[in-house]
């Protein structure tokens, strides 16, 4: 075993077709955060659908296997995990608060009540909240503002953009994560945390698109001046080529997923003449 790193962080992935864990050490400050992948473990596991756990005890083996191979070769162990969701049981909406500002200038306090006051709303009794993300703030009216602290007004106003989820479906993830050993310490919207990954702060000010093909769903998230717009998931993935495939040309499913990781290729240049 190697020296303990001094913060370690560790993310599962439960797809459709595999669960993915990552085990890292965070670097750097809140300004410029980054991390040093330590270890890595894949797991195949058909447990999970979209998102949603089918088999409780095929996911729990999963989670354990990947696990146990992640801290194998980072040579530290966890106990606790990020856990990434998303599916068509995530939905998003925008919310509006407004709160009087109660000294000379906007203080954190009062940016908390005003997010609190967009996020106070209900989900009904399936549903929970995952994530409230500010989007644009309003001083007395007048919109475009970032970053409120500091600045002098009267009224404050909140655009956030509400991320709910199935309560069921986080429950019986939590569950399939605790059955494997381990806590659950956030639930992360996958889409968002592989935006944090790819895009460029400039690619998000822009504007952009992110799509994650995944083995059951599709995933898609719009960025607009450097916030988060929509997100959503499509039941187009990668399994349904693979059953193309299966049925095209009479092959087993084994056989099927490894010609379409072996030649597949959705741009044209990448295509072999042969």
């Amino acid at each position: 075993m190697s020296a303990q790193p001094h913060q370690l962080v560790a993310a599962l992935d439960l797809g459709s077709t595999k669960v993915t864990a990552l085990i890292a050490e965070a670097t750097g400050d809140v300004r410029d955060p980054s991390v040093k992948i330590l270890g890595l473990g894949v797991e195949r596991s058909g447990g999970v659908r979209r998102g949603v756990v089918r088999d409780i005890e095929e996911t729990t083996r999963a989670i354990s296997k990947a696990m146990k191979d992640a801290q194998r070769m980072a040579g530290v162990e966890v106990g606790t995990v990020y856990c990434g969701i998303a599916g068509e049981h995530v939905s998003g909406r925008s919310s509006h608060g407004m709160v009087s500002v109660t000294g000379d200038e906007i203080r954190t306090s009062d940016v908390a009540r005003v997010n609190d006051m967009a996020s106070n709303i209900s989900f009904g009794r399936d549903h929970e909240l995952l994530h409230a993300i500010p989007q644009d703030y309003l001083i007395d009216q007048q919109g475009g503002i970032n970053e409120p602290i500091g600045m002098t007004g009267s009224r404050l106003e909140a655009e956030v953009y509400l991320v709910t989820v199935l309560s069921s479906v986080l429950q019986n993830l939590k569950r399939s994560v605790e059955r494997a050993g381990y806590h659950v310490q956030e639930f992360v919207l996958e889409p968002l945390a592989a935006s944090l990954a790819v895009l460029t702060p400039d690619e998000i000010e822009l504007g952009c698109a992110i799509i994650e093909l995944g083995g059951g769903s599709t995933n898609v998230s719009i960025f607009h001046n450097g916030k988060i717009r929509h997100t959503a998931s499509l039941l187009c993935a990668g399994g349904h080529v693979t059953a193309d495939i299966v049925h095209g040309l009479q092959v087993t499913q084994h056989d099927a997923e490894r010609l379409k990781e072996r030649y597949g290729a959705g741009f044209e240049p990448l295509v072999p003449e042969s």
